[in-house]
């Protein structure tokens, strides 16, 4: 740790300053790489809800039909019964 300190010691401001932007540099560039990384995790995420919304808009009607169709076949049944 004492080297560090003798090594930084001896520079000039100049190089100190440039030592202190290129080290926060790094620190934002880091933080920027996960917050970008973390927002296309979203969007794919946002994809794939779209997918799943349009096969459930397809897959409700084709359900809703056959609810109807067994619906319809069960009332015919129970007045068949009945008669």
């Amino acid at each position: 740790m004492k080297t560090i300190g003798r090594l930084v010691g001896s520079l000039t401001v100049a190089r100190k300053l440039a030592l202190i932007y290129m080290l926060d540099l790094t620190a934002v560039l880091f933080v920027s790489g996960i917050l970008i990384r973390e927002k296309y995790i979203a969007i794919d995420f946002a994809k794939k809800e779209l997918v799943g919304s349009h096969y459930i808009a397809q897959v409700a009607g084709a359900l809703a039909a056959v609810a109807s169709a067994q619906m319809s076949r069960t009332q015919e049944s129970a007045q068949g019964k009945a008669a």
